[in-house]
């Protein structure tokens, strides 16, 4: 028997390795798309300052986004893996999501019921066979630390928990960064903010050195703040989930991918917001909304509170285009048109 496994060990681990040197591969092209877009961007800048509009800096600035571009289509690679690590961290992730859940139960049905749902997933996270030792290990003592006596139905209460209470402590001492496919999505995210608050920061410069309109000026302070302000918050997500909460997941890779941009859309719609609304009360120019500061500050907090600044947005939508249902939810007489 050990003889006919000895093969196939062999196998997967010639499999792992050849995954192994592509995943170093692709992500050594990252980094040089990220370097070649820094490189970029801060030649494009330096252009602006040096030489206006002339043609050598409208071209600085096309290889820039091009350059740009790729690195975009290398992050969206790179921040969400296909393969077997991880799937398995994935479903490892569930597992640990479900037995915190079970946890703050407290005890009862419903605790219960998250701890077999954990172990569900746990189920998942050995079917994906995975290469990396580590995780093999892991699985392995995740295992070995549930009891097969007795049907789940018959388990007490205090069982159970300590079973979820041991299982937790095996993956809360898991590191992402010990799972090369995780380690390169995480990598892989964080140069993704660095890039989008250069591109901010180096856009805010040139507004504020080359742009002579000043509402022209507020509008590339507020929107380059805004691509800020998100990248910062990514920031410090990607942190938290990794070094303080331990439940990083590569699911998420959109929001941490389009939070930048949506950041800077962000910041030049609660500039419309502001302008408008002074323009509304004063019936004049909105001199001090167009001050550096002021502009910058709003643009930063817009990026950095975004989902905040969604749902303001999401009930102010509500509030103006409102629909017989929500007229009659509210108790409202239906809307007559004549």
């Amino acid at each position: 028997m050990a003889a006919q496994q000895e093969p196939q060990d062999i196998t997967r681990q010639a499999t792992g390795n050849k995954r192994e040197t592509w995943n170093e591969f692709r992500f050594s092209a990252l980094v040089g798309l990220f370097a070649l877009a820094e490189l970029g961007t801060v030649s494009a800048v330096t252009l602006w300052f040096a030489a206006q509009a002339s043609l050598i800096t409208i071209a600085s600035v096309i290889v820039a986004a091009a350059l740009s571009l790729s690195f975009l289509a290398a992050i969206v690679l790179a921040t969400h893996p296909h393969d077997a690590d991880a799937d398995c961290w994935e479903a490892l992730h569930q597992a640990l999501t479900a037995w915190r859940r079970a946890v703050r139960e407290q005890g009862g049905e419903q605790g219960r019921l998250w701890h077999e749902q954990g172990k569900g997933a746990l189920q998942m996270a050995v079917d994906c066979r995975p290469s990396s030792r580590l995780l093999q290990r892991t699985l392995e003592r995740l295992q070995g630390t549930f009891s097969e006596s007795g049907a789940p139905q018959q388990r007490s209460t205090s069982s159970w928990r300590e079973e979820v209470a041991r299982a937790l402590g095996v993956l809360l001492a898991l590191s992402p960064f010990a799972v090369l496919s995780i380690a390169k999505a995480i990598w892989a995210q964080a140069l993704w903010q660095l890039w989008a608050m250069s591109i901010g920061i180096g856009t805010a410069l040139v507004a504020w050195y080359g742009v002579d309109s000043a509402p022209s000026r507020a509008l590339l302070y507020a929107v380059s703040s805004g691509m800020v302000g998100a990248s910062f918050y990514n920031l410090r997500a990607l942190a938290e989930h990794i070094a303080v909460d331990r439940d990083y997941s590569t699911r998420f890779w959109v929001d941490y991918l389009t939070r930048p941009l949506l950041g800077a859309i962000l910041g030049a719609v609660v500039y419309a917001f502001a302008v408008g609304l002074v323009w509304a009360l004063t019936l004049q120019g909105p001199v001090n909304l167009q001050t550096p500061e002021a502009m910058f500050a709003l643009g930063f907090l817009s990026g950095y509170s975004l989902r905040s600044v969604l749902l303001w947005l999401n009930n102010i939508a509500k509030t103006v285009f409102r629909t017989e249902t929500q007229r009659a939810e509210r108790g409202e007489p239906p809307e007559v048109i004549p």
